[in-house]
């Protein structure tokens, strides 16, 4: 029998779309993933799909080639631009004095002086008193330094 006069066997078309799809799935992950573990989600999601795209019409031998050339592309844009990620700082990130939120912990006559709320010491004694009907008990005396001598 010739090449030519060969028949394939009758495979239910079904089978064929569910394999295209596994390997679209399968080597379009791998872009994704390589994507999300280099900081590079978006890149990732777009060549995820192209990837799928590829492997969907010629399987994983034509998609897992096409992943492998994907995951270089991301790793050498991750390379390229690490501080793109990192330059973007959080709207919350406000250089602050960490002074100002350890409050409890200050010295009377700290630098820094009134607290974030801008309430003194003396201030926040007397509203304490008209809240509670008494001062807070004052703070001991330091002990006098020991000499060596």
């Amino acid at each position: 029998m010739l090449w030519a006069q060969f028949q394939g066997q009758n495979i239910d078309p079904g089978i064929v779309l569910l394999g295209a799809g596994l390997a679209a799935l399968f080597c379009g992950a791998i872009p994704i993933g390589t994507g999300m573990a280099q900081r590079q989600p978006v890149l990732g999601i777009i060549l995820g799909f192209v990837t799928g795209g590829i492997a969907f019409l010629t399987g994983c031998c034509g998609g897992l080639p096409t992943a492998a050339v994907c995951c270089a592309i991301i790793t050498f844009v991750a390379q390229m631009w690490p501080a793109s990620a990192a330059s973007t700082a959080a709207p919350y990130a406000v250089e602050e004095e960490y002074d100002a939120y350890a409050r409890p912990f200050q010295l009377p006559g700290s630098k820094y002086g009134d607290t974030p709320s801008g309430m003194s010491d003396r201030d926040r004694e007397r509203r304490h008193q008209e809240k509670y009907g008494f001062r807070p008990r004052p703070r001991r005396p330091d002990p006098p330094p020991e000499s060596d001598f």
